[in-house]
């Protein structure tokens, strides 16, 4: 899965009467980090608009963490979340340079006909940019074992929703010999996930910022993080 990473330098006129970056310009960022992230994949909304199809905002969720300010740098983080063909989601996550999460957020959007506003398939109006995103999709599979769909989506969500989130599952990789599984704790928020992490003495540069910004705890280190974690059923379920 491809994550398209735009910097922004905040402009005075983007702060409000408080000194703090209005809200409503967060859409804006999301609205520059999905053009550039569609620009990435080899595509542009010119080319839909020439053939009178434009892609309507249906739904939008927004988070907000912290706040940015004039002459910050930040950097926003668009990907694709979900697509059925019909409805596109795309997820963002805007960081200061500090690393910090300040805001997420995650909009939907269909194709129509300008005209009619008739709503169309991606799949037969441009067949190359669909299985771009169905790709898109392909990549972002996580190979966990020993698990089900719905502790998965669970885990997922609470990451999501900037709160800590421990997910352990079977893994192997030749890299680590001697490990049979991992435990992922994530968190959308980096300054939380940070702050957690200090506890444990994991350095943030350990954590993998995806989609779903997370540590990776193999060995005796993810067995006695669970230990303090108190989720000693993680250690029997896999045998640690």
């Amino acid at each position: 899965m491809d994550i398209n990473q735009t910097t922004i330098d905040v402009r005075y006129q983007e702060t409000d009467q408080m000194g703090v970056v209005y809200h409503a310009n967060y859409l804006v960022w999301f609205e520059i980090g999905r053009t550039k992230f569609i620009e990435q994949l080899g595509f542009n909304y010119t080319e839909m608009e020439a053939n009178n199809i434009v892609s309507p905002v249906v739904d939008l969720t927004i988070s907000f963490k912290r706040p940015a300010t004039y002459n910050d740098k930040v950097t926003v983080n668009t990907w694709l979340e979900a697509y059925d063909g019909i409805r596109v989601r795309y997820g963002y996550r805007v960081d200061n340079e500090a690393g910090d999460t300040l805001v997420t957020g995650n909009s939907d959007h269909v194709i129509v006909h300008k005209d009619t506003f008739k709503p169309l398939r991606l799949r037969r109006e441009h067949p190359a940019w669909h299985q771009a995103y169905k790709n898109q999709l392909k990549g972002d599979l996580i190979m966990a074992f020993g698990i089900n769909k719905a502790e998965l989506r669970e885990w997922k969500e609470q990451v999501n929703k900037g709160e800590i989130a421990i997910l352990t599952h079977f893994w192997l990789d030749k890299r680590f010999p001697g490990c049979t599984s991992v435990t992922k704790v994530g968190c959308s928020d980096l300054a939380v996930l940070k702050e957690w992490g200090k506890q444990y003495n994991l350095q943030p540069q350990w954590i993998h910022k995806n989609r779903y910004p997370h540590f990776d705890l193999f060995g005796e280190r993810q067995k006695n993080i669970l230990q303090e974690e108190g989720l000693y059923h993680h250690i029997k379920r896999f045998n640690l």
